[in-house]
């Protein structure tokens, strides 16, 4: 595992080769008053490294999935006792996927998993004002991604929302093209200097005319 300390607020936690041969990359915004996971990986064994660097850490963890897909959630038996966000829509979509996921990528669990569901769900948008962090829907990919803005140090996750390499910008969509494109605009409205996704390199937000450009060709 790489652990790189992105801005002042953002570590990220890169597991390589994780999931189908991509590496999958999980967000810790340490805030002033909470922290935030965005999403939690392949089981519990996959956390341990991100446990151990908030063993000193007193603040409420939030923890968030930015979609349903199984390397974005197998890890969150370990936040039965915590708040876990997610879009109204995952509720049904991870008990709709678990068995076809926890059969055809069983290969890839790191330690325990466990079907655990989000406990806070939205529908458009939620914030947490006092710490900058704005959660909101922006479908694509899943149909029930979301993405996390922080405003302080201007970072963006969009989950899975970008393809999985440099040389494939646009993700699998299970939803139309055109709510991708919407999603892509809304985007764009954020002040972001770095955006992060599932998979892919960590860019800037000029990858989202790119991923347009992808599309009309």
């Amino acid at each position: 595992m790489r652990i790189q300390k992105l801005t002042e607020r953002t570590t990220i936690f890169t597991i390589f080769e994780a999931c189908e041969g991509f590496d999958l990359h999980l967000q810790l915004i340490e805030g002033k008053h909470r922290n935030y996971l965005i999403d939690t990986g392949l089981g519990d064994k996959s956390l341990e490294p991100i446990f151990e660097h908030l063993k000193d850490s007193t603040k409420e963890l939030i923890v968030i999935n930015t979609h349903h897909h199984y390397d974005h959630i197998w890890g969150n038996l370990c936040f039965k006792n915590h708040t876990i966000i997610g879009h109204r829509s995952i509720l049904e979509a991870i008990k709709a996927d678990w068995q076809r996921a926890t059969t055809q990528f069983i290969e890839w669990k790191q330690g325990n998993i466990e079907m655990v569901l989000p406990n806070l769900v939205f529908d458009e948008r939620m914030m947490y004002v006092d710490d900058g962090i704005e959660i909101f829907y922006a479908p694509g990919h899943a149909g029930c991604d979301i993405a996390i803005y922080d405003a302080v140090d201007r970072t963006l996750n969009v989950g899975d929302n970008i393809g999985d390499t440099p040389e494939e910008l646009v993700p699998g969509l299970v939803c139309d093209e055109e709510i991708y494109k919407a999603s892509l605009a809304l985007y764009e409205t954020y002040d972001a200097k770095y955006v992060i996704s599932g998979h892919n390199h960590i860019m800037d937000k000029s990858v989202f005319q790119e991923i347009r450009d992808c599309l009309s060709k």
